[in-house]
């Protein structure tokens, strides 16, 4: 008769291999989805400035002149004003008409840049990608 049991378990050195495969395919995983994230922020944010002109289009349309930027300050040289800048937001937003939700999707405390020329007859729109090689900025109807 054997009386020799047989144990089956895994290796203290098996248990470790599996784990860092793991650490290794969580990682892989977890930047792939941070990277989908940022395109995906970033199409929101080429979306928010392509509804924001046309609305602004329409606003001069009926008014004659864009709307003075929220916050603004003035950039002159010494002889002339040169441009109005500041935030399209609450007083913009509020006259052509639209909510308040378009604000950077990643820092909702950040509001787009909007400029006007001083006599308010071009605007400006300023906004930041997190990926400059996002292939949404194909679809970017500001380019010529």
């Amino acid at each position: 008769m054997d009386s020799r049991k047989k144990n089956t378990a895994f290796t203290l050195i098996e248990l470790i291999v599996v784990i860092v495969v793991l650490a290794i395919l969580a990682t892989i995983a977890f930047l792939s989805f941070s990277s989908q994230s940022a395109s995906a922020r970033d199409s929101t944010r080429l979306a928010d400035m392509s509804n924001i002109a046309k609305w602004l289009s329409v606003f001069n349309a009926v008014s004659g002149k864009y709307p003075a930027p929220n916050d603004s300050i003035t950039i002159s040289a010494s002889w002339t004003a040169l441009r109005v800048q500041g935030y399209a937001w609450a007083k913009v937003l509020n006259m052509i008409k639209l909510s308040e939700w378009w604000k950077d999707p990643l820092d909702s405390g950040v509001f787009y840049t909007y400029s006007t020329n001083a006599a308010q007859s071009k605007f400006q729109l300023l906004w930041f990608l997190e990926d400059w090689s996002n292939t949404a900025l194909s679809l970017n109807p500001f380019q010529p």
